[in-house]
């Protein structure tokens, strides 16, 4: 399958703990600042319809406005019920100051 690179912001727009969603042909996608490290899941949580980018970051762990509910951002995978599905990731790349990620050029099928 073969990816684009989405320029999402520039590294100087994210301070560490702080996250932003945007539309993307795959679905909504979050990106977390972690340090000097960026990273990239599906923006809506898969326990309910809450997006992720407007939790709360601790650490690597987002927590879901909604349920409370925690996914490592840096695996997708739950840290916290109630969710228990784990969260498609996306690759990110930093290219002369900007914040790109890597997303599939043909939209999912579900």
């Amino acid at each position: 399958m073969s990816h684009i690179l989405k320029h999402v912001c520039n590294v100087d727009e994210l301070v560490d703990g702080q996250a932003m969603g945007f539309g993307s042909d795959d679905g909504p996608i979050g990106v977390f600042r972690v340090g000097d490290a960026f990273w990239a899941i599906e923006d809506t949580c898969t326990h309910g319809r809450a997006s992720m980018s407007e939790g709360e970051l601790d650490g690597t762990w987002v927590v879901c406005p909604f349920h409370g509910g925690c996914v490592d951002v840096t695996t997708g995978e739950p840290t916290a019920g109630p969710i228990t599905v784990p969260a498609k990731t996306y690759r990110t790349k930093v290219i002369d100051g900007g914040v790109y990620v890597e997303i599939p050029s043909s939209p999912r099928t579900a």
